[in-house]
């Protein structure tokens, strides 16, 4: 997630890093990173067989 925040400040979308930022959403979001890229290729399989 620290890369993303990074692009994403590079980006120029500033306001989205500083809100993800925040302690409570920070570890929510990151953890929901986790969960997401643990299982990124399952999900691109399924959306393709959509």
């Amino acid at each position: 997630m620290d890369a993303s925040r990074a692009l994403y400040a590079v980006l120029g979308y500033r306001r989205l890093v500083r809100l993800s930022c925040l302690p409570g959403l920070r570890s929510m979001m990151d953890a929901g990173y986790r969960f997401f890229a643990r299982r990124r290729i399952r999900l691109g399989l399924w959306w393709e067989k959509r």
